[in-house]
């Protein structure tokens, strides 16, 4: 084993992150934006490849091992844990590495029979529980996923959570006495449940941290551990009773719950104000009045005029660039808190929908400036509620728009696929609509071909919008797609075959969308229905099978010939890719579509849709980009 190559992994890692999201203002134009990005994709696929190999040659034959870890094995997977993931703001390079890397010491450790390498490994593996559990909890279409990692990282905690026992306490370390103090503390958090925070839920959660409390105030603790930071402790012990409520807006938690939460925060508050210079390291004051303004007003302590208007105070307070946690929490929470208070669209005066218009253009302009995707974790976090809870205001931005922008503020490669989708598409659907009108029969209730003709204009702009929609359920898992620099795990690619469903679920809500989410929910699945994602979906009954298989075809055609963002190497080159179109024609792909792109005139429309389209999309992409940052 090679220590120094090991460490690499984090740091190439690193790199491929800020690789993946050139900053705009340090390129003069469309052509050097495109240029950069290819560049840079080609040296994704270089570091990728090398991070491969560390993989398979250093560090999956340890996993693998049923070996004792020699000590220099054991400090070379703990500093490479402590690279890949920021235990403070939750913010990783690859946290399932590190749960992988974790797992095997905690295993090495019991075989040994160590308490303190059992100690510092359940805290690591509490710490990449909770980040999976967050990172996963916006896959609402499969909730067992987030509830895996939240049953493991319970797991883990109970076992921490021994070490309290004052026989085994005594025994352990300083450096460990913090470990299983702070998560006696920390771990109650993964008491929150994907599903939502229900009555049953908060009790439990509530009995948990009634448990961190009596640890605070239980002298023998103190005394075992007098240096330990107890201001710390109770601050934040006190800070959790707020993440209760932070999903909770549906009126299905005791009112004596509320106002047992309510009077904790209120501790917190008092705490902060009565030392400013000791709590005020810990989190600022606005932080701290965010959670407690909204306990008040679930209380009803605060009618909604007063409570919109104490967010409103802090929000114009905060700093729109800074992407510590702490600040996307303001930028972001109050923003998804103000929409979540209004419940319905028809009762919104004129201000309130200028407000909500606003905070709309403030989250997109801060998810623009977000810089190399350094908090992109932490920020999706909130992002992804205000999406599952957009309001689609009449003469406001739309659920599209919204979609569309975010995706090229999070991820440009991703936009630019879709838009490129979307040309081919709309390419493909025009040569059909000519050569083979029929396929379309049925499409908007079209009886035979002269209604297909009746219907031309409405069938062509359908296809191209659908395409451009068809990715939108991607956004809640751009950090997962971010993991260029490795395989996918299974857990992964679980995944990411959750993101038709994902947009479809999202899509089906909106005036702007509806339309589209069966084209989202089918466009992963194959032409005869022998594969692809998800199981439960028949393309068949969506009344537009013709269109899904369309942009099928396209979104392979763009995935496989472009080099940014998702093949990660060189693109092949049309006639490649329609071989393996042939191939799977039949299967996979609709055969008709297959045939339809060997007619010359049409493979060559679509080469320079692959050419020329995409230049100009990159060229768009930037121009968006450059807008954005100038504003």
């Amino acid at each position: 084993m090679d220590r120094d190559t090991i460490l690499t992994y984090a740091e190439r890692m690193a790199k491929i992150r800020e690789l993946s999201s050139p900053q705009i203002g340090e390129l003069k134009n469309a052509e050097k934006y495109s240029e950069k990005l290819r560049d840079n994709f080609e040296e994704i696929g270089r570091i990728a490849g090398d991070n491969k190999d560390i993989l398979q040659r250093e560090i999956f034959p340890i996993l693998e091992s049923e070996d004792y870890l020699t000590e220099e094995m054991i400090e070379a997977i703990r500093e490479l844990s402590y690279r890949l993931v920021n235990a403070d703001d939750l913010e990783n390079l690859d946290v399932p590495v590190m749960s992988l890397l974790s797992e095997r010491l905690i295993k090495d450790a019991e075989k040994k029979m160590d308490h303190e390498y059992i100690v510092q490994q359940l805290d690591k593996q509490i710490i990449a529980a909770y980040s999976l559990m967050y990172m996963t909890s916006r896959i609402f279409t499969n909730l067992s996923i987030s509830e895996g990692f939240r049953d493991k990282g319970v797991s883990a905690a109970k076992d921490i959570m021994a070490y309290l026992d004052p026989e085994k306490f005594a025994s352990l370390s300083d450096e460990s006495k913090e470990l299983v103090l702070t998560d006696s503390r920390y771990s109650r958090c993964l008491y929150e449940r994907a599903s939502g925070t229900d009555e049953e839920t908060a009790k439990q959660w509530l009995n948990e941290l009634r448990f961190s409390m009596k640890i605070y105030e239980d002298p023998l603790y103190h005394e075992l551990y007098p240096d330990f930071d107890w201001d710390y402790y109770l601050f934040r012990a006190l800070e959790h009773h707020g993440n209760i409520l932070d999903h909770y807006y549906e009126g299905n938690i005791d009112t004596k719950l509320i106002n047992e939460i309510e009077k904790k925060l209120a501790w917190q508050e008092r705490l902060w104000l009565s030392d400013p210079d000791i709590f005020g390291k810990f989190a600022p004051l606005e932080f701290v009045r965010i959670n407690l303004y909204r306990a008040r007003y679930l209380s009803k302590k605060l009618d909604l005029e007063e409570y919109r208007k104490l967010l409103l105070e802090i929000y114009e307070k905060r700093d729109p660039l800074a992407y510590d946690y702490d600040s996307v929490y303001i930028n972001l929470k109050i923003p998804a808190d103000y929409i979540l208070s209004c419940w319905d669209v028809k009762d919104l005066t004129e201000e309130d929908v200028a407000r909500i218009s606003r905070f709309y253009t403030d989250i997109l302009s801060y998810a623009f400036h977000m810089p190399n995707g350094a908090t992109l974790t932490a920020l999706l976090e909130f992002f992804s509620e205000i999406l599952f809870n957009f309001l689609e205001i009449p003469g406001g931005l739309t659920f599209r728009d919204m979609c569309l922008r975010s995706m090229a503020a999070f991820h440009p490669p991703t936009y630019v696929h879709s838009c490129s989708v979307a040309s081919l598409t709309r390419c493909i659907t025009k040569h059909l609509l000519s050569k083979a009108p029929e396929y379309f029969i049925g499409t908007f209730g079209c009886e035979n071909t002269d209604d297909v003709a009746k219907n031309f204009m409405k069938i062509y702009e359908f296809s191209y919008e659908s395409a451009l929609c068809h990715d939108f359920g991607k956004l809640p898992l751009i950090d997962t797609i971010f993991i260029y620099g490795r395989n996918l795990l299974d857990f992964e690619i679980e995944i990411i075959q959750q993101h038709p469903m994902l947009g479809a679920k999202m899509m089906e809500k909106f005036d702007s969308t509806k339309a589209y989410a069966p084209i989202a929910a089918g466009h992963h699945k194959f032409y005869d229905g022998s594969g692809g994602y998800p199981d439960n979906y028949n393309p068949e009954e969506s009344g537009v099978k013709t269109i899904i298989d369309i942009v099928t075809v396209a979104d392979c055609l763009d995935a496989a010939t472009d080099t940014v963002g998702r093949s990660y190497s060189k693109g092949k080159v049309f006639d490649e890719v329609y071989k393996e179109l042939k191939e799977g024609s039949g299967t996979r792909y609709a055969p008709y579509i297959v045939d339809l792109l060997g007619i010359p005139e049409v493979s060559e429309d679509v080469k320079t849709v692959l050419s020329r389209g995409r230049s100009r999309n990159y060229r768009n992409t930037y121009m968006l980009l450059r807008e954005v940052h100038e504003r």
